[in-house]
């Protein structure tokens, strides 16, 4: 229960794109620093951008929609909760818990996921499995409050414009910390995946 309420609050930058625009942003080497956005001067989200390769992993994943922005977290919170109870009375290993964003305005289309340790043999309810193929990624490593995680989305497209490449799929959040463990939301981090072809 304690990582469902920690994913609803982790939820809260599943509009961080429609943000990008709401202050000031500078791009320095691979880190780039928020300008005029953080309350307290001497704290900014910063992340880093590196290039890799992602295994195939597979999720346990539920598509839904929301109508505004204030709706997200409550639907992601009901979503995770469906997941958690399949992979409990299945007895899956869960993994890493993410979102994938498929529109970034009213009305949005988003999944809940959770990576598992296989396939399902049978699935029941909203649930459904699917294996992510993997390949060549940029990875944005952002650290700071989830309302920020525009710029790291902001670095990912700035980065595959001067590189020339194309996005293979939706970008898509991995969140690594507990947000309920961690005091000072400048410390939370979350890894943004965009698949590039």
């Amino acid at each position: 229960m304690k990582l469902l309420l920690a994913s609803m609050f982790a939820l809260i930058g599943a509009w961080k794109v429609l943000s990008l625009h709401a202050g000031n942003y500078s791009l320095a080497a691979a880190t780039i620093n928020v300008v005029n956005l953080a309350t307290d001067t001497a704290k900014k989200p910063v992340f880093t951008l590196e290039e890799s390769t992602v295994t195939p992993f597979i999720i346990l994943t539920i598509r839904d929609t929301a109508a505004t922005t204030a709706e997200i977290s409550r639907v992601l919170g009901r979503d995770y909760g469906e997941i958690f109870a399949f992979i409990q009375q299945n007895g899956f290993r869960p993994g890493r818990m993410m979102a994938f964003y498929h529109s970034y305005q009213p009305t949005f289309i988003l999944e809940a996921a959770i990576e598992v340790d296989k396939l399902p043999g049978q699935l029941s309810g909203r649930v459904t499995a699917k294996e992510v193929t993997g390949g060549k990624a940029i990875i944005a490593r952002y650290k700071g409050p989830y309302e920020q995680v525009g710029i790291a989305y902001a670095g990912i497209y700035s980065r595959l414009k001067e590189q020339n490449k194309t996005a293979d799929g939706p970008p898509f959040e991995v969140y690594l910390n507990d947000p309920l463990l961690v005091n000072d939301p400048f410390e939370l981090r979350t890894d943004v995946y965009q698949l590039i072809k």
